[in-house]
């Protein structure tokens, strides 16, 4: 008696454009299936291959954005000495307006090397925060893809960096979802995160610290910069890591084969 072949049923597509498709025992039929959502294979190539090329670019962009913050710390020390002045005017324009009956004194220019800096930094943060965000867009359609559950949709994992508040919390879900649970990851997703956390604080307080708090202001410039170096670093293995645990996965994934057959031998 021979070999006739596996029987009759529904197994996994070979050409990847469906989720099944029916096997007649001699052949495969034009009749398929797919469960509600499913992603043909040539779609979740095409994604990944789409992040991959992304991936290229986001760890050097990672670099750049902790590189130009850090910058940034110079660039608020040079306007805390403006903002000093500025004060200062502000008290004898009142002075001399009370005195004068309106006059007031001439207001104090701001030094070119301050501008220099904002216009130097500017494009470099706004570049490399626009390269990652497209990398996390383009990695969280591969993680959809391959079945992770998500919180947020991959369009709203970007949109929420700029919503105050939202911005605190769920931009961290939207990344930490690019892998699947259990992943060993994820935990680095959550130092990344509070690095992140503590560098927009201080941030936002050390120009006002070091114009009008100069002790206080001094010294948090050290915790600073190690978190936008903890920053920089993470974010990087980050933005390398998913992209090898999203290959691993589709290699994985990828099979296609109908039982006790490879696919060149029964897909004409």
């Amino acid at each position: 008696m021979t070999d006739s072949g596996p029987l009759p049923g529904w197994y996994a597509d070979p050409s990847g454009a469906h989720e099944w498709r029916w096997w007649s025992g001699s052949t495969w039929t034009t009749h398929t299936s797919s469960r509600p959502g499913y992603i043909p294979e040539a779609t979740r190539v095409a994604q990944l291959a789409a992040e991959v090329r992304m991936a290229r670019f986001a760890p050097w962009a990672a670099l750049l954005l902790a590189a130009s913050m850090l910058a940034g710390i110079a660039f608020d020390w040079s306007i805390a000495g403006q903002f000093s002045r500025d004060l200062h005017w502000f008290r004898l324009a009142i002075k001399q307006s009370e005195s004068t009956h309106g006059s007031f004194p001439p207001l104090p220019t701001q030094p070119f090397s301050t501008l220099a800096w904002s216009y130097l930094l500017w494009p470099v943060e706004l570049g490399s925060e626009v390269t990652l965000l497209v990398w996390q867009y383009r990695s969280a359609k591969v993680a959809v893809s391959l079945g992770y559950p998500a919180r947020v949709s991959p369009g709203w994992g970007v949109a929420f960096w700029f919503i105050p508040v939202l911005q605190l919390w769920l931009p961290y879900l939207a990344v930490r979802d690019l892998l699947a649970k259990g992943h060993p990851m994820r935990r680095l997703i959550g130092y990344w995160w509070c690095s992140v956390i503590v560098a927009l604080l201080l941030e936002s307080a050390l120009p006002l610290l070091l114009a009008f708090a100069h002790g206080v202001g001094v010294a948090l410039i050290a915790p600073e910069v190690v978190a936008l170096v903890v920053l920089g670093i993470l974010l990087r293995a980050i933005v390398i890591g998913v992209a090898a645990a999203h290959s691993a996965a589709l290699s994985a994934n990828a099979t296609g084969e109908a039982p006790g057959r490879t696919c060149s031998e029964v897909w004409p």
